[in-house]
């Protein structure tokens, strides 16, 4: 029997694509639910094909949470666990953990698109992309010093933004 959810995620950018995670383990485990997502960030879950479009009337809203991050540092437990563990729980089924990686799936122009710092910049080789943004929930993710980091490096490493 087909169960239809729809998973609620208002969280930052990272949290919600560590989502991707539980959202691939219960699909793998229990393929008869149906899910969708709700999210600020919705480009994360673009071309995923575990996703099924649902209407929100079509199915039971979940208000995606992680209690583990509370405890973190304390259980041994990686992050990539709090929302698998969560949904484990609410749903009350078992959901094993695969992998600690989230997903991104890309489309097919996306894939064929090999290097867009050749196409755009004509720039080809190895490169990192940089994120100078902050979150101001934990003092921890602020990073002030990435243009040092950059200069410190420019020699050797290209970087992206």
């Amino acid at each position: 029997m087909e169960k239809k959810l729809i998973l609620v995620n208002r969280l930052s950018p990272g949290d919600i694509l560590m989502m991707t995670g539980a959202i691939r383990d219960l699909k793998l485990m229990h393929p008869n639910f149906l899910i969708d997502v709700r999210s600020p960030s919705s480009e994360i879950f673009w071309y995923n094909p575990r996703l099924t479009p649902l209407r929100d009337e079509d199915g039971e809203m979940i208000d995606m949470q992680y209690p583990l991050i509370h405890k973190s540092g304390a259980t041994g437990a990686h992050f990539s666990d709090g929302h698998r563990l969560f949904l484990q729980e609410y749903l009350k089924v078992k959901i094993p953990k695969t992998s600690m990686y989230p997903e991104i799936f890309l489309s097919q122009d996306e894939i064929n698109w090999v290097n867009q710092l050749k196409s755009e910049f004509d720039y080809e080789g190895p490169y990192w992309i940089i994120n100078a943004g902050i979150k101001t929930d934990y003092t921890l993710k602020q990073y002030p010093f990435y243009q040092e980091v950059v200069d410190l490096l420019k020699d050797k490493i290209t970087f992206v933004q």
